[in-house]
């Protein structure tokens, strides 16, 4: 084989991008001093335990083996070894020392061995103080996971891509927010909550009543009520775009697998849930459209008629863009300052002021979640989105304990 797609055409959107906004990151020259390869964690140190940890080859130059070991430097002990793909991932269960070492080599050579040293650690003792509060009150381990995952994995990330938004951008405690829903919505395999969906899958989480629950409000209403599927887990959606892509070079042009990516393109990706084809008109590849009430329809398939105009590049670069966790996260800090400073909106509204405003809080979560339209603000109302969006931000309500790690912006 040969570096997937994926791996070897990255980020031509939102030029100049350089490879450690990605992540935390180290880079390799290959023999000779060639271009070599950069390994990828999706995380930045320190890592949580008993949380899937992901990391990707990017390759500036063509290999066709590559072989992973995740390893303590120290006791050499190791956690797991892999081999056949530009990606892997590992879980370690206590804290200590990851080694994360790619071995690249092409017909037998070597070309470069890739490694990476973090330190992984339990939660903070604030965290599980907090936890603990939340679970007294009800909380169950899929909400808890994605809390962690919020409040301590994303928090540089989330913090980052705030600030950048400016003044009048984002606060850090709004986009916490959202991304919590979005992320308790679409687990992280291994979590909890994605566990679960995996059982239920496989038939071992069968509940009766639940099953006779779903059969009569189908015929009461006339409508399929939405089953889990297993790409309701995060990874596994991802994985799955990530195998459209790479079948490209393979499909000619009447193969239906390519219709199939083409027509992707609303997709939600990522911990931020965001559809390709907004990420595009975030990053100004394509034009921004308002939604309009009636209408939308005719609007999305315009907005989907741009995207499958670009390059093949382009939706690559857009792919990897929403992939990555800390990219993610940018995109959907951009996308809330977009909808939030609008002319019908709210663009002169401090973070600050976004906090203390019940109005403003719901209807920029509310058009996060539906697009964004071009009614006018006294017009519209939030949906049941923007409302939970308010209780998770706002501080005198602050149902999830955001406050103590995205406090007020000065």
């Amino acid at each position: 084989m040969t570096a997937p797609l994926t791996e070897r055409y990255f980020l031509p959107i939102a030029a100049p991008i350089s490879w450690n906004m990605l992540g935390e990151t180290v880079t390799v020259p290959g023999l000779g001093g060639t271009a070599g390869f950069t390994l990828v964690s999706f995380l930045t140190a320190p890592l949580p335990v008993d949380s899937r940890l992901d990391y990707v080859l990017l390759c500036h130059e063509d290999a066709d083996e590559f072989i992973w070991r995740f390893a303590d430097p120290a006791t050499k002990l190791v956690s797991k070894t892999d081999s056949g793909d530009t990606a892997s991932w590992v879980t370690l269960p206590a804290a200590g020392t990851l080694e994360t070492t790619v071995f690249v080599r092409k017909t037998g050579t070597t070309l470069a061995t890739v490694s990476l040293t973090q330190q992984v650690v339990e939660p903070s003792a604030d965290f599980r103080a907090l936890a603990t509060q939340l679970a007294i009150a009800g909380a169950g381990a899929d909400y808890l996971f994605t809390l962690r995952e919020i409040c301590l994995e994303l928090k540089p990330y989330i913090d980052a891509a705030a600030t950048a938004t400016g003044p009048n951008g984002i606060p850090a405690r709004l986009l916490a927010a959202i991304l919590y829903r979005e992320a308790f919505n679409r687990p992280k395999d291994g979590s909890p909550k994605a566990d679960a969906i995996r059982l239920r899958l496989e038939g071992k989480d069968y509940d009766p009543r639940q099953q006779a629950l779903v059969e009569q409000l189908t015929r009461q209403t006339g409508r399929t009520v939405n089953l889990q599927h297993l790409h309701d887990i995060r990874d596994v959606e991802i994985a799955m775009m990530r195998g459209f892509f790479n079948e490209i070079e393979d499909l000619s042009s009447f193969d239906p697998r390519l219709l199939t990516l083409l027509y992707a393109s609303r997709k939600t990706l990522g911990v931020g849930q965001i559809a390709q084809t907004t990420a595009a008109m975030v990053s100004g590849l394509i034009t921004w459209r308002e939604l309009t009430d009636p209408g939308k329809e005719a609007v999305l398939d315009a907005i989907e008629a741009d995207y499958r105009a670009l390059s093949t590049s382009d939706k690559l670069g857009i792919f990897n863009g929403l992939r990555f966790p800390k990219t993610n996260i940018q995109f959907a800090a951009q996308l809330l300052a977009k909808l939030k400073n609008r002319a019908h909106r709210f663009p002169m509204m401090s973070m600050r002021d976004v906090l203390a405003s019940d109005q403003a809080i719901g209807m920029i979560a509310t058009e996060y979640n539906r697009g964004g339209f071009d009614t006018p603000l006294a017009s519209m109302k939030n949906n049941a989105y923007g409302d939970r969006a308010v209780t998770y931000a706002k501080a005198d309500q602050d149902v999830l304990g955001l406050t103590r790690y995205f406090p007020d912006p000065p």
